[in-house]
């Protein structure tokens, strides 16, 4: 619990020094269930650190011990996990595989805000492999599900990313709306990473947004640099 704890306060480093100890500990005594979940804890620390190969193995050892022990608690998660961390790596394939894992777990197990952010994970992983017309079914997808159980941090999350897909392709109209709203949205509930992120796609829209488009919004290239600036 220690070590769950500071990895929730950020503090990875000492994270990772106490979930060791209870790993070892839990292995003196034979308590596969809790070193497994001290596993988990371990690879998120090590996800936070940007340490993606430890973050991995420790994701896997937690899979090894739920599988041989046939654990099935929470195992959705730790797949989900592990295609996170084989996503950071740009081993694009593996990652897909993990979230089709989990995805048949959520839907088994009918833990919907799961498979909401697990259908925005297989969008972005779409996204990397430049397969925007599945990224865009996904996308699809979660915010449906999302809109329809009020779950509106997936909701603008995925709504933002898929603005951002937009932006690549040049969708400025189709984007501007959804940027909007998630930046307010973050901003009101605090959550300031997610704002930042929002308001920086806002600033990024505005530069590079086509004439075109100026045009059907009635602002000038100037206007646009304006709120560019200020976003």
């Amino acid at each position: 619990m220690k070590g769950w704890l500071l990895t929730e306060r950020s503090d990875y480093m000492e994270a990772i020094e106490v979930l060791h100890t209870s790993i070892i500990a839990y292995d003196q005594t034979n308590e596969n269930k809790r070193k497994a979940s001290s596993y988990n804890s371990l690879g998120s620390a090590y996800l936070q650190l940007g340490d993606y190969y430890n973050a991995l193995n420790a994701y896997l050892f937690n899979l090894k011990i739920n599988e041989e022990t046939g654990n099935e608690t929470n195992i959705g998660i730790v797949y989900g996990n592990v295609g996170m961390v084989y996503n950071r790596l740009k081993e694009y394939d593996k990652a897909l595989e993990y979230y089709n894992k989990a995805q048949k777990r959520y839907l088994a197990d009918n833990e919907s805000v799961r498979l909401v952010d697990n259908y925005g994970q297989i969008a972005n992983t779409y996204d990397n492999l430049n397969k925007s017309e599945e990224a865009l079914k996904n996308y699809a997808l979660a915010i449906q599900l999302a809109d329809s159980l009020k779950y509106e941090k997936g909701l603008h999350s995925n709504l933002l990313n898929r603005a951002m897909l937009y932006i690549k392709e040049s969708r400025y109209s189709d984007a501007l709306t959804p940027i909007q709203n998630a930046a307010e949205y973050f901003r009101k509930v605090g959550h300031n990473l997610h704002a930042a992120i929002a308001y920086k796609t806002l600033s990024e829209l505005y530069i590079n947004i086509n004439d075109s488009t100026l045009s059907n919004l009635n602002l000038t290239r100037v206007d646009a640099n304006k709120r560019a600036k200020n976003a």
